[in-house]
Order: C-alpha cells, then sequence, then structure tokens
C-alpha cells in the first residue's frame, strides 16, 4: 500500500466515525417525535465501532444510551446533558 492508498481509508475512517453521531440526532429526533420505532430503527445501525476512544466516543456512546433508556422508558422530553 502506498501513502496516497492510506491518505484516502484515513479520510473515510475519519468521516466514517462522524456517522454515529449523525444517527443518534436523528434516532432522538424522531424519538421526540414520538417515533419509537424509528428512533430504535437509527440506534440499531448505529455503528459504535467506528468511534474513536476519547472524549468524543465517550459523548456519543453515552448519548446513545441516553436515548436507548429514554425510549425505554418512553420518554419524548430532550435528553439530559
Amino acid at each position: 500500500m502506498n501513502d496516497a492508498v492510506m491518505d484516502r481509508h484515513h479520510d473515510i475512517l475519519r468521516v466514517r466515525s462522524f456517522l454515529p453521531s449523525l444517527r443518534l440526532n436523528l434516532a432522538d429526533a424522531h424519538r421526540r417525535a414520538g417515533d419509537a420505532t424509528e428512533a430504535r430503527r437509527h440506534l440499531a445501525v448505529t455503528d459504535l465501532a467506528a468511534l474513536p476512544e476519547d472524549g468524543y466516543g465517550t459523548m456519543i456512546r453515552s448519548g446513545v444510551e441516553r436515548a436507548r433508556q429514554a425510549l425505554d422508558a418512553g420518554s419524548t422530553a430532550p435528553l439530559a446533558p
């Protein structure tokens, strides 16, 4: 593998780490709108393995867990920070 190929894969991995955040936001919007089925679908396909092991990854993982708990409780209230 050459540097150009590695650079391209690095960019893909960087973008991939933002997808869980997008899925979390979609799931939470559906949850708050009362569409638990669609919210659960977005959470189910959230690729938490794509997240880095840093503060950002911890924040998104925590948000996913809070969204799941809110869904289980039937809550449509905003998530607490």
